[in-house]
């Protein structure tokens, strides 16, 4: 019992010098014409879609650390901000400040 194949039937002309050049690097492998072009074409295109996908999550990535370094200026700009409210309006010595935003934001440098 033959299966119903959901494939489909190209083809095409080739010049001489192709079908020798074809001939010529399929021999080796002991294919036909048929497959051995049927995997060329596959190879091409699956490679030109993960070269799109490749460049897509590239992207994607830049955008990534774009967005996570603004994420930290902000936070800079928080602890900086805290700060000044700490030592200005709430009256906190400057070292204690520092010690307090240290311990709230896990933050291990010496700068608010």
């Amino acid at each position: 019992m033959r299966h119903a194949s959901r494939s489909q039937t190209i083809s095409f002309r080739a010049s001489e010098d192709l079908a020798r050049l074809i001939d010529r690097e399929r021999a080796p492998f002991e294919l036909s014409r048929g497959t051995f072009v049927r995997g060329l074409v596959s190879g091409q295109l699956l490679a030109t879609q993960q070269q799109e996908q490749t460049a897509r999550l590239e992207e994607l990535h830049r955008q990534i650390e774009t967005l996570a370094a603004a994420l930290e200026r902000g936070r800079r700009e928080q602890r900086k901000s805290l700060f000044l409210i700490l030592t200005r309006i709430g009256g906190i010595e400057g070292a204690e400040a520092k010690q307090m935003l240290r311990d709230f934001f896990g933050v291990d440098s010496h700068r608010p």
